[in-house]
Formats: structure tokens, sequence, C-alpha cells
């Protein structure tokens, strides 16, 4: 039998210094209240990269073309639970103005500097912005005791 690796996608949308960021809701499971990217857990029979970009679509009305991905950037973490991998694509163009389509998900949404990030933070999302600034595209995350 084998063992499937628990995955999620995300769009980093990055405008100069500043990226979009979102307050997931204090109702959520995961995470409430903490700031993130747009996207999320994959669903069967998608690509991740078409699931985070359908996500972003539906959670800040933001349109964007698989062309348009500039950057690729993961994060993987371990847990007690398991290992996950987190895909992060970096985009600079996209149709639409930003909206947060989703206010039961989501209670903010905001252009921030990276160097000035709201807490709390997604810890996985931060991998990725670190990564963003330094020019890497992969990094882990240990968080197992």
């Amino acid at each position: 039998m084998s063992q499937q690796l628990p995955s999620a996608g995300h769009i980093i949308c990055r405008h100069g210094s500043h990226v979009l960021i979102i307050r997931r809701s204090h109702d959520l499971d995961t995470w409430p209240g903490f700031w993130s990217f747009p996207g999320g857990k994959i669903e069967d029979w998608e690509f991740l990269r078409e699931w985070a970009i359908r996500e972003t679509l539906e959670e800040v009305w933001v349109r964007v073309s698989q062309d348009d991905i500039v950057e690729n950037i993961f994060v993987e973490t371990r847990t007690v639970q398991w290992v996950k991998l987190y895909y992060f694509w970096v985009t600079e163009n996209w149709e639409n103005m930003p909206e947060n389509i989703e206010e039961d998900k989501h209670t903010d949404m905001i252009w921030c500097n990276m160097d000035e990030l709201p807490s709390p933070f997604v810890p996985h999302h931060l991998c990725a912005i670190d990564c963003l600034k330094s020019g890497n595209t992969y990094t882990e995350l240990d968080v197992a005791p």
C-alpha cells in the first residue's frame, strides 16, 4: 500500500516588495486568525498548480495564468503526524483587482511589505517569504519535537 504525501498549493501575488495576504477567519479549524497566502489543500483530480490558481480566483478574485508564474517555491514540513509539502507559485501579473470574496473564511486582505509582515503568520508561509527574499526555491521546516 502506498502512502500519499499531503500537499497544498498557494499563489503569491507580488508587486515590487509587497505581497497580497489574507487573514484566516477565527472560525477555521487550521491556523485561525493567522495571515497567509491564497490557496489550500489539494483535492482529487487536479494538479496542484491548477488547484492553487482556481482557489486564488475563488478567494480573492485574482485570475492568474500559468504563463504568469515567475517562480516556484517548495516548503517541506515535518510534524509528529507526517511530512507535508507546500507549493508556492509566484506571479507578478494577473487579471482583476483583488477582493476578499470568501469573507466567511478570510476576515482581511492587505498588500504588505515582505519585510514588515503582520503577526501571527502561518509558519510555512513565512518560510516561503524567506525563500522569495533569498532566491531559494526549497526549504525545510521541522516542527516535530
